[in-house]
């Protein structure tokens, strides 16, 4: 892959702003892929959490090409891999994702500075972090983000706007996770965080249940739409970019780091 269309990738990621997650429950994952793209987004992120992640990931590449697919929960080779291995012989590595289609991954858990700066050349890349320095090193390392959740000592959104305002002179390009509801989108917005993401029972609220037990894509895919409105709306007031630019223009409107400033493109 060209440096170019990675970042035409990650301009894509960035623009829609808030990640439909994947996680362990009993959709199908080609409903919510769908239901996805349905209500226009471009990116989802299914995650090593469903049992059937190989099966599904090649079906949503096959059926929706146009789709990016980011995996997460992703782990890194080593001793903690070989372990979960054991237990869960179909956990597939992060090359075998690559094989499968994967267009990026997203972790919760520490990946090695040698496989970022390795996988992050062809693919986007976001993973887990805790504390300012080791942002600094996966972003150092290749990383394109770094994973934020969001349930942290100060709660909410305050440790966000610590973490990316002028004390780090706003260079971190965070994505925070777990337990955003729509109407916690533009707290975390307007606090800096640069991508959200929420499992579906986030995103249908009230009408999860429901739908997870009778799957109506419409429906879902009304409630995915109503969450992106959302996401939008909220970078319109608080973080406003050229949506209709060139790719050049776009890169440069990013208030926070991102590897490809010094790209001619």
């Amino acid at each position: 892959m060209s440096t170019a269309t990675l970042a035409q990738q990650y301009r894509v990621l960035h623009q829609q702003g808030f990640l439909p997650i994947f996680v362990e429950d009993r959709f199908d994952a080609m409903v919510l892929a769908e239901a996805a793209a349905q209500a226009g987004a471009k990116v989802v992120e299914l995650t090593c959490r469903r049992a059937r992640i190989r099966e599904e990931l090649f079906q949503i590449r096959k059926e929706l090409p146009e789709l990016l697919v980011m995996v997460g929960s992703v782990v890194d080779e080593g001793p903690l891999m070989d372990s979960l291995k054991r237990r869960r012989p179909s956990m597939p590595s992060i090359d075998e994702l690559i094989d499968l289609g994967a267009h990026g991954f997203v972790s919760a858990m520490p990946i090695s500075s040698a496989t970022l700066a390795r996988v992050s050349q062809t693919h986007l890349f976001i993973p887990g972090v805790e504390t300012p320095t080791e942002m600094v090193r996966v972003l150092e390392s290749g990383a394109h983000f770094a994973k934020l959740y969001n349930t942290i000592p100060l709660g909410e959104h305050l440790r966000v706007e610590l973490l990316t305002g002028p004390a780090l002179h706003r260079l971190m390009p965070l994505m925070i996770t777990a337990g955003i509801s729509r109407d916690k989108i533009e707290a975390y917005v307007k606090a800096g965080a640069a991508i959200l993401g929420s499992g579906w029972k986030f995103i249908l609220g009230d009408s999860h249940d429901e739908l997870e037990e009778r799957p109506d894509i419409p429906k879902i895919a009304k409630e995915m739409r109503l969450t992106l409105d959302e996401m939008s709306a909220a970078r319109a007031k608080h973080q406003p970019m050229p949506l209709d630019g060139s790719l050049d223009e776009y890169l440069q409107a990013i208030p926070h780091y991102h590897p490809f400033e010094e790209l001619q493109l």
